[in-house]
Protein backbone atom coordinates (compact mmCIF):
# COMPACT_ATOMS: atom_id res chain seq x y z
CA UNK A 1 0.00 0.00 0.00
CA UNK A 2 1.55 3.30 -0.86
CA UNK A 3 1.73 5.30 2.24
CA UNK A 4 2.91 8.68 0.62
CA UNK A 5 1.45 11.67 1.93
CA UNK A 6 0.23 13.08 -1.58
CA UNK A 7 -0.60 9.28 -2.86
CA UNK A 8 0.30 7.24 -5.38
CA UNK A 9 0.58 10.13 -8.12
CA UNK A 10 3.44 12.06 -5.77
CA UNK A 11 5.55 8.76 -5.40
CA UNK A 12 4.83 8.36 -9.15
CA UNK A 13 6.36 12.22 -10.03
CA UNK A 14 9.19 11.03 -7.80
CA UNK A 15 10.10 7.64 -8.85
CA UNK A 16 9.85 9.55 -12.52
CA UNK A 17 12.57 11.92 -11.75
CA UNK A 18 14.65 9.10 -10.61
CA UNK A 19 14.27 7.31 -13.95
CA UNK A 20 14.31 10.77 -15.77
CA UNK A 21 17.03 12.48 -14.13
CA UNK A 22 20.76 11.08 -14.52
CA UNK A 23 22.70 13.29 -12.03
CA UNK A 24 20.20 11.90 -9.15
CA UNK A 25 21.56 8.29 -9.71
CA UNK A 26 24.96 9.76 -8.43
CA UNK A 27 23.88 9.75 -4.90
CA UNK A 28 20.40 8.72 -4.84
CA UNK A 29 19.86 6.95 -1.82
CA UNK A 30 18.23 9.32 0.57
CA UNK A 31 15.30 9.63 -1.96
CA UNK A 32 15.33 5.43 -2.85
CA UNK A 33 15.39 4.87 0.70
CA UNK A 34 12.60 7.30 1.67
CA UNK A 35 10.13 5.69 -1.01
CA UNK A 36 11.23 2.32 -0.23
CA UNK A 37 9.58 3.46 3.10
CA UNK A 38 6.48 3.79 1.59
CA UNK A 39 6.05 1.02 -0.82
CA UNK A 40 7.78 -1.79 -2.31
CA UNK A 41 6.67 -0.86 -5.64
CA UNK A 42 6.16 1.97 -7.25
CA UNK A 43 4.42 2.81 -10.83
CA UNK A 44 6.28 6.08 -11.80
CA UNK A 45 4.59 8.60 -13.87
CA UNK A 46 6.10 7.44 -17.55
CA UNK A 47 4.16 4.38 -16.51
CA UNK A 48 6.79 1.71 -15.86
CA UNK A 49 6.95 0.37 -12.45
CA UNK A 50 9.86 0.95 -9.99
CA UNK A 51 10.68 -2.30 -7.78
CA UNK A 52 12.69 -1.37 -4.42
CA UNK A 53 12.48 -3.69 -2.14
CA UNK A 54 15.17 -6.77 -2.14
CA UNK A 55 13.03 -9.61 -1.69
CA UNK A 56 10.43 -8.67 -4.18
CA UNK A 57 13.41 -7.55 -6.69
CA UNK A 58 14.69 -10.59 -6.26
CA UNK A 59 11.72 -12.13 -7.05
CA UNK A 60 11.08 -9.63 -10.42
CA UNK A 61 14.62 -10.82 -11.45
CA UNK A 62 13.75 -14.57 -11.43
CA UNK A 63 9.87 -14.28 -12.68
CA UNK A 64 9.39 -16.01 -15.98
CA UNK A 65 6.63 -14.10 -16.45
CA UNK A 66 8.62 -10.95 -16.99
CA UNK A 67 10.57 -11.18 -20.45
CA UNK A 68 13.69 -8.97 -21.23
CA UNK A 69 13.08 -9.74 -24.62
CA UNK A 70 9.30 -8.14 -25.42
CA UNK A 71 11.06 -5.42 -22.98
CA UNK A 72 14.33 -5.11 -25.56
CA UNK A 73 11.89 -4.46 -28.40
CA UNK A 74 9.22 -2.51 -26.18
CA UNK A 75 12.07 0.02 -25.29
CA UNK A 76 14.20 -0.11 -28.08
CA UNK A 77 12.89 3.26 -29.86
CA UNK A 78 14.16 5.41 -27.04
CA UNK A 79 18.09 4.23 -27.81
CA UNK A 80 18.04 3.34 -31.02
CA UNK A 81 16.04 4.09 -34.38
CA UNK A 82 14.61 1.62 -36.46
CA UNK A 83 17.45 0.15 -38.42
CA UNK A 84 20.29 -2.98 -38.50
CA UNK A 85 21.89 -1.48 -35.81
CA UNK A 86 18.65 -1.99 -33.54
CA UNK A 87 18.17 -5.55 -35.16
CA UNK A 88 22.02 -6.21 -33.95
CA UNK A 89 21.00 -4.50 -30.12
CA UNK A 90 17.95 -6.87 -29.66
CA UNK A 91 20.18 -9.79 -30.55
CA UNK A 92 22.42 -9.96 -27.44
CA UNK A 93 22.25 -12.48 -24.85
CA UNK A 94 20.70 -9.89 -22.54
CA UNK A 95 17.76 -9.11 -24.62
CA UNK A 96 16.64 -12.94 -25.32
CA UNK A 97 14.33 -15.09 -23.53
CA UNK A 98 13.90 -18.46 -23.52
CA UNK A 99 15.48 -21.51 -25.56
CA UNK A 100 17.37 -19.49 -27.69
CA UNK A 101 19.16 -17.67 -24.27
CA UNK A 102 19.94 -21.12 -22.86
CA UNK A 103 21.80 -21.97 -26.08
CA UNK A 104 23.40 -18.91 -26.32
CA UNK A 105 24.47 -18.43 -22.36
CA UNK A 106 25.21 -22.03 -22.26
CA UNK A 107 27.99 -21.97 -24.91
CA UNK A 108 29.21 -18.38 -23.38
CA UNK A 109 29.30 -19.80 -19.68
CA UNK A 110 31.78 -22.31 -20.20
CA UNK A 111 34.63 -19.64 -21.10
CA UNK A 112 33.68 -18.00 -17.48
CA UNK A 113 33.92 -20.46 -15.41
CA UNK A 114 35.53 -19.95 -12.13
CA UNK A 115 38.25 -22.43 -13.16
CA UNK A 116 38.40 -20.51 -16.40
CA UNK A 117 38.69 -17.08 -15.12
CA UNK A 118 41.59 -18.41 -12.66
CA UNK A 119 43.86 -18.93 -15.40
CA UNK A 120 43.53 -15.11 -16.56
CA UNK A 121 44.38 -14.15 -13.16
CA UNK A 122 48.13 -13.92 -13.51
CA UNK A 123 47.59 -12.02 -16.63
CA UNK A 124 44.94 -9.90 -15.07
CA UNK A 125 48.15 -9.08 -12.31
CA UNK A 126 51.11 -8.86 -14.73
CA UNK A 127 48.88 -6.15 -16.04
CA UNK A 128 47.94 -3.89 -13.00
CA UNK A 129 51.59 -4.00 -11.73
CA UNK A 130 53.05 -2.33 -14.78
CA UNK A 131 50.46 0.11 -15.15
CA UNK A 132 51.08 1.32 -11.51
CA UNK A 133 54.89 0.78 -12.30
CA UNK A 134 54.63 3.50 -15.30
CA UNK A 135 52.02 5.58 -12.65
CA UNK A 136 54.64 5.38 -9.99
CA UNK A 137 57.30 7.20 -12.66
CA UNK A 138 55.26 9.80 -13.19
CA UNK A 139 53.78 10.47 -9.52
CA UNK A 140 49.96 10.49 -10.52
CA UNK A 141 47.40 8.98 -12.65
CA UNK A 142 43.72 9.25 -13.86
CA UNK A 143 42.37 6.37 -12.33
CA UNK A 144 40.08 5.77 -15.22
CA UNK A 145 42.05 6.45 -18.19
CA UNK A 146 45.61 5.50 -16.89
CA UNK A 147 44.54 2.48 -14.94
CA UNK A 148 41.01 1.19 -14.87
CA UNK A 149 40.44 1.32 -18.67
CA UNK A 150 43.69 -0.39 -19.80
CA UNK A 151 43.50 -2.76 -17.46
CA UNK A 152 40.02 -4.96 -17.67
CA UNK A 153 40.15 -3.98 -21.99
CA UNK A 154 44.00 -5.82 -21.90
CA UNK A 155 42.37 -8.66 -20.12
CA UNK A 156 39.54 -8.83 -22.12
CA UNK A 157 41.00 -8.81 -25.48
CA UNK A 158 43.33 -11.34 -24.40
CA UNK A 159 40.65 -13.62 -23.18
CA UNK A 160 38.82 -12.68 -26.42
CA UNK A 161 41.45 -13.13 -28.98
CA UNK A 162 40.93 -9.22 -29.83
CA UNK A 163 44.12 -6.39 -30.83
CA UNK A 164 44.35 -4.91 -27.42
CA UNK A 165 46.31 -2.21 -30.04
CA UNK A 166 42.57 -1.23 -31.02
CA UNK A 167 41.57 -0.37 -27.49
CA UNK A 168 40.56 3.18 -28.06
CA UNK A 169 38.77 2.18 -30.65
CA UNK A 170 36.37 -0.46 -28.46
CA UNK A 171 36.25 2.36 -25.78
CA UNK A 172 34.95 4.97 -28.25
CA UNK A 173 32.14 3.05 -29.66
CA UNK A 174 31.53 1.77 -25.86
CA UNK A 175 30.53 4.70 -24.58
CA UNK A 176 28.80 6.06 -27.71
CA UNK A 177 26.96 3.15 -27.12
CA UNK A 178 26.43 3.22 -23.55
CA UNK A 179 25.76 7.03 -23.29
CA UNK A 180 23.36 6.78 -25.72
CA UNK A 181 20.41 9.54 -24.94
CA UNK A 182 16.93 9.02 -23.98
CA UNK A 183 15.69 12.10 -24.11
CA UNK A 184 15.70 15.54 -24.16
CA UNK A 185 17.96 17.87 -26.31
CA UNK A 186 20.37 15.99 -28.73
CA UNK A 187 18.83 12.58 -27.78
CA UNK A 188 18.13 12.10 -31.50
CA UNK A 189 21.85 12.56 -32.44
CA UNK A 190 22.73 10.52 -29.88
CA UNK A 191 20.53 7.54 -31.36
CA UNK A 192 22.15 8.42 -34.28
CA UNK A 193 25.69 8.35 -32.93
CA UNK A 194 25.05 4.81 -31.06
CA UNK A 195 23.51 3.41 -34.32
CA UNK A 196 26.80 4.38 -35.77
CA UNK A 197 28.76 2.75 -33.09
CA UNK A 198 26.77 -0.78 -33.42
CA UNK A 199 27.24 -0.55 -37.06
CA UNK A 200 30.86 -0.22 -36.74
CA UNK A 201 31.94 -2.03 -34.19
CA UNK A 202 30.34 -5.61 -35.33
CA UNK A 203 31.98 -4.51 -38.59
CA UNK A 204 34.94 -4.80 -36.99
CA UNK A 205 34.41 -7.95 -34.95
CA UNK A 206 32.99 -9.92 -38.05
CA UNK A 207 36.54 -9.48 -39.52
CA UNK A 208 38.13 -10.28 -35.99
CA UNK A 209 35.91 -13.90 -36.23
CA UNK A 210 36.47 -14.86 -39.85
CA UNK A 211 40.32 -14.47 -38.80
CA UNK A 212 39.91 -16.66 -36.40
CA UNK A 213 40.31 -20.50 -36.65
CA UNK A 214 37.96 -22.67 -34.70
CA UNK A 215 39.90 -24.32 -31.76
CA UNK A 216 39.21 -25.77 -29.12
CA UNK A 217 42.36 -24.87 -26.45
CA UNK A 218 42.51 -21.47 -28.45
CA UNK A 219 41.21 -17.98 -27.00
CA UNK A 220 37.63 -17.55 -26.54
CA UNK A 221 36.35 -16.47 -29.43
CA UNK A 222 38.14 -19.68 -31.32
CA UNK A 223 36.76 -21.38 -28.69
CA UNK A 224 33.38 -20.36 -29.20
CA UNK A 225 33.62 -20.87 -32.86
CA UNK A 226 34.05 -24.89 -32.53
CA UNK A 227 31.76 -25.23 -29.53
CA UNK A 228 28.75 -27.62 -29.87
CA UNK A 229 25.97 -27.56 -27.63
CA UNK A 230 25.22 -30.91 -26.57
CA UNK A 231 21.51 -30.58 -28.11
CA UNK A 232 21.79 -27.49 -30.29
CA UNK A 233 23.70 -26.49 -33.04
CA UNK A 234 27.02 -23.93 -33.34
CA UNK A 235 26.61 -20.22 -32.65
CA UNK A 236 26.07 -19.01 -36.44
CA UNK A 237 28.71 -16.18 -37.77
CA UNK A 238 26.29 -13.13 -36.97
CA UNK A 239 25.16 -14.63 -33.10
CA UNK A 240 29.27 -15.02 -32.87
CA UNK A 241 29.58 -11.57 -33.65
CA UNK A 242 27.25 -9.96 -31.64
CA UNK A 243 28.82 -12.15 -28.71
CA UNK A 244 31.87 -10.77 -29.33
CA UNK A 245 30.56 -6.93 -29.35
CA UNK A 246 28.46 -8.09 -25.83
CA UNK A 247 31.72 -9.30 -23.97
CA UNK A 248 33.56 -7.05 -24.99
CA UNK A 249 31.39 -3.97 -23.97
CA UNK A 250 30.60 -6.12 -20.55
CA UNK A 251 33.74 -7.09 -19.98
CA UNK A 252 35.48 -3.92 -19.77
CA UNK A 253 32.94 -1.27 -19.23
CA UNK A 254 31.30 -1.98 -16.24
CA UNK A 255 33.68 -3.93 -14.10
CA UNK A 256 36.38 -0.97 -14.83
CA UNK A 257 34.01 1.40 -13.18
CA UNK A 258 33.49 -0.62 -10.57
CA UNK A 259 37.29 -0.49 -9.99
CA UNK A 260 37.00 3.06 -10.24
CA UNK A 261 34.32 3.49 -7.91
CA UNK A 262 36.73 1.21 -5.20
CA UNK A 263 39.36 3.12 -5.88
CA UNK A 264 37.12 6.53 -5.23
CA UNK A 265 36.26 4.59 -1.73
CA UNK A 266 40.12 3.61 -1.12
CA UNK A 267 41.44 7.51 -1.81
CA UNK A 268 38.65 9.20 0.37
CA UNK A 269 39.33 6.75 3.60
CA UNK A 270 43.66 6.38 4.36
CA UNK A 271 42.01 3.66 7.00
CA UNK A 272 40.55 1.53 4.34
CA UNK A 273 43.19 1.42 2.21
CA UNK A 274 45.79 0.30 4.72
CA UNK A 275 43.08 -2.37 6.28
CA UNK A 276 43.17 -3.93 2.82
CA UNK A 277 46.68 -3.32 2.08
CA UNK A 278 47.79 -5.74 5.13
CA UNK A 279 44.63 -8.24 4.50
CA UNK A 280 42.46 -6.93 7.72
CA UNK A 281 39.73 -6.06 5.03
CA UNK A 282 39.54 -9.16 3.02
CA UNK A 283 39.66 -8.17 -0.85
CA UNK A 284 36.85 -10.14 -1.79
CA UNK A 285 34.80 -8.64 1.00
CA UNK A 286 35.38 -5.58 -0.08
CA UNK A 287 34.31 -5.92 -3.68
CA UNK A 288 31.20 -7.54 -2.60
CA UNK A 289 30.37 -4.56 -0.57
CA UNK A 290 31.18 -2.43 -3.69
CA UNK A 291 29.10 -4.13 -5.81
CA UNK A 292 26.29 -4.11 -3.02
CA UNK A 293 26.58 -0.48 -1.90
CA UNK A 294 28.29 1.35 -5.02
CA UNK A 295 27.59 -0.90 -8.03
CA UNK A 296 28.07 1.25 -11.33
CA UNK A 297 25.26 -0.55 -12.75
CA UNK A 298 22.08 0.55 -10.64
CA UNK A 299 19.31 -0.22 -12.10
CA UNK A 300 18.17 -3.56 -14.12
CA UNK A 301 17.11 -3.50 -17.69
CA UNK A 302 14.06 -3.53 -17.85
CA UNK A 303 11.24 -6.49 -18.19
CA UNK A 304 7.59 -6.62 -19.56
CA UNK A 305 4.57 -8.54 -18.33
CA UNK A 306 3.87 -11.16 -20.79
CA UNK A 307 0.38 -11.74 -18.53
CA UNK A 308 -1.43 -10.04 -15.62
CA UNK A 309 -0.26 -10.67 -12.88
CA UNK A 310 0.30 -9.34 -9.07
CA UNK A 311 3.30 -7.59 -7.53
CA UNK A 312 3.10 -6.23 -3.64
CA UNK A 313 -0.33 -6.01 -4.60
CA UNK A 314 -0.11 -3.79 -7.24
CA UNK A 315 -1.78 -5.55 -10.63
CA UNK A 316 0.92 -5.40 -13.23
CA UNK A 317 -0.89 -5.47 -16.48
CA UNK A 318 0.22 -7.68 -19.87
CA UNK A 319 3.08 -5.60 -21.68
CA UNK A 320 3.79 -3.22 -18.56
CA UNK A 321 7.61 -2.47 -17.99
CA UNK A 322 8.84 -3.31 -14.92
CA UNK A 323 12.78 -2.17 -13.70
CA UNK A 324 14.42 -3.18 -10.10
CA UNK A 325 16.46 -0.37 -8.33
CA UNK A 326 19.69 -2.15 -7.90
CA UNK A 327 20.71 0.42 -5.51
CA UNK A 328 17.76 0.72 -3.77
CA UNK A 329 17.07 -3.20 -3.10
CA UNK A 330 20.60 -3.24 -2.21
CA UNK A 331 20.40 -0.85 0.92
CA UNK A 332 17.27 -2.48 1.92
CA UNK A 333 17.86 -2.35 5.54
CA UNK A 334 15.34 -5.62 5.98
CA UNK A 335 17.97 -7.59 4.11
CA UNK A 336 20.80 -5.64 4.80
CA UNK A 337 20.89 -3.97 8.26
CA UNK A 338 22.80 -0.61 8.19
CA UNK A 339 22.45 -0.95 4.30
CA UNK A 340 22.97 2.59 4.05
CA UNK A 341 26.78 2.62 5.56
CA UNK A 342 29.72 1.48 3.12
CA UNK A 343 30.98 -1.44 6.01
CA UNK A 344 33.49 -3.79 3.91
CA UNK A 345 33.71 -5.44 7.38
CA UNK A 346 30.20 -6.91 7.01
CA UNK A 347 29.18 -10.72 5.90
CA UNK A 348 28.79 -10.56 2.13
CA UNK A 349 25.51 -11.13 1.46
CA UNK A 350 22.73 -12.25 -1.41
CA UNK A 351 23.00 -8.46 -3.07
CA UNK A 352 22.07 -7.73 -6.61
CA UNK A 353 24.98 -6.12 -8.14
CA UNK A 354 25.11 -8.76 -11.01
CA UNK A 355 21.32 -9.29 -11.02
CA UNK A 356 19.71 -12.77 -10.37
CA UNK A 357 18.07 -15.53 -11.91
CA UNK A 358 18.58 -16.53 -15.76
CA UNK A 359 20.38 -12.63 -16.56
CA UNK A 360 22.76 -13.07 -13.31
CA UNK A 361 26.02 -11.78 -14.98
CA UNK A 362 27.50 -14.55 -17.09
CA UNK A 363 31.15 -12.63 -16.70
CA UNK A 364 30.78 -12.35 -12.37
CA UNK A 365 33.71 -14.48 -12.02
CA UNK A 366 36.10 -12.24 -13.86
CA UNK A 367 34.89 -9.23 -12.67
CA UNK A 368 35.24 -10.38 -9.49
CA UNK A 369 38.70 -11.47 -10.33
CA UNK A 370 39.77 -8.03 -12.26
CA UNK A 371 38.36 -5.86 -9.34
CA UNK A 372 39.90 -7.45 -6.60
CA UNK A 373 43.32 -7.72 -8.36
CA UNK A 374 43.32 -3.78 -9.40
CA UNK A 375 41.84 -2.96 -5.77
CA UNK A 376 44.62 -4.93 -4.39
CA UNK A 377 47.80 -3.76 -6.41
CA UNK A 378 46.31 -0.12 -5.86
CA UNK A 379 45.99 -0.47 -2.14
CA UNK A 380 48.98 -2.07 -1.60
CA UNK A 381 51.15 0.09 -3.77
CA UNK A 382 50.02 3.58 -3.56
CA UNK A 383 50.33 4.79 -0.16
CA UNK A 384 49.02 7.79 0.58
CA UNK A 385 46.46 7.74 -2.07
CA UNK A 386 44.17 11.02 -2.48
CA UNK A 387 42.05 12.26 -4.98
CA UNK A 388 43.92 15.42 -5.86
CA UNK A 389 40.77 17.69 -7.02
CA UNK A 390 37.72 18.82 -4.89
CA UNK A 391 35.14 15.90 -5.42
CA UNK A 392 32.45 18.29 -6.10
CA UNK A 393 34.01 19.10 -9.35
CA UNK A 394 34.99 15.57 -10.42
CA UNK A 395 32.97 14.92 -14.00
CA UNK A 396 30.45 11.72 -14.36
CA UNK A 397 29.76 9.59 -17.00
CA UNK A 398 26.98 10.96 -19.37
CA UNK A 399 23.97 8.73 -19.42
CA UNK A 400 21.52 6.24 -16.87
CA UNK A 401 23.16 2.68 -17.28
CA UNK A 402 26.69 3.43 -15.68
CA UNK A 403 27.33 5.34 -12.25
CA UNK A 404 30.84 6.55 -11.50
CA UNK A 405 33.31 9.03 -12.28
CA UNK A 406 34.44 10.02 -16.09
CA UNK A 407 37.51 10.81 -14.59
CA UNK A 408 39.05 10.10 -11.01
CA UNK A 409 42.85 11.89 -10.87
CA UNK A 410 45.07 10.61 -7.83
CA UNK A 411 48.20 11.34 -6.29
CA UNK A 412 49.95 9.01 -3.37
Amino acid sequence: MVKHPGGAEALGDQAHRYLADDTLKRCPYAMLAQMRELAPIVRAAGGQWLVLDYELGRAVLRDGRLSRSQAAQATLSAFLDPGPAADIWTAKLVSSDGERHRRLRGTIAKGFTNAAVAAWRPTAETHANSLIDDAVARGEMDAVADFAYPLTEHVICSLLGVPFEDHLRFESWTATIQNRGVTGAGAAQARAEAARAILEFTEYLAGVVDDHAPAGDGDLIARLACAQEDQGPRLSREELVVVAMEMVIGGHDTTANLIVNGIFELARSPELRQAVACGDVPLPNLVEELLRARSPVQLSHGRVANERLELAGQVIEEGDIVMVSLAGANRDEAAFPGGDSFDPTREPGRHLGFGNGQHYCVGAHLARMEAQVALGAVARRLRGLHVTVDEAALPWREGSLVIAPSRLPVAW
